[in-house]
C-alpha cells in the first residue's frame, strides 16, 4: 500500500452556495492512497476503523493498470488499521510494515494518517 496524506484545504473565497451552511464531509480529514495487486478483474475492497469495517463500502478498481488495485479514501487524522477484501477473502496489506493483533486472532494492517 501506497500512503499520502493531504490536508484537505477550506474552500477559498466562495459566494454561498446552496447548503453553504453545511460542512464539507472530508474537511480535516487525511487522504490515503490505498493500493493492492490481485488479478485483473477482481472485485477488491478496503475496510477498516475508518469505516467501521464495513467490506464493501470502499471499492477499488483497477483502472489503466489491471491489477493493480487503488483508492483515495479521507480518513479522520490518527492511527488506521484496515484489511483489503478480495473476491470476498480478507487479507492484510503484505506491503505494509505494521500490524496489529485483532479480535478474531488474525492481524490488521497499520498506517498513521496525522
Amino acid at each position: 500500500m501506497k500512503l499520502e496524506l493531504e490536508t484537505q484545504k477550506k474552500s477559498q473565497q466562495r459566494t454561498k452556495p446552496r447548503g453553504a451552511d453545511r460542512e464539507p464531509t472530508n474537511r480535516g480529514k487525511r487522504r490515503v492512497l490505498f493500493e493492492v495487486e490481485a488479478a485483473p478483474g477482481a472485485k477488491v475492497f478496503v475496510a477498516g476503523n475508518f469505516n467501521g469495517w464495513e467490506g464493501s463500502k470502499h471499492r477499488l478498481t483497477d483502472k489503466g493498470h489491471p491489477g493493480q488495485f487503488r483508492r483515495h479514501v479521507y480518513v479522520e487524522p490518527g492511527t488506521v488499521e484496515y484489511k483489503f477484501i478480495v473476491d470476498g477473502k480478507w487479507q492484510i496489506d503484505s506491503n505494509c510494515p505494521r500490524w496489529t493483533p485483532n479480535e478474531f486472532g488474525t492481524l490488521n494492517s497499520v498506517t498513521d494518517a496525522s
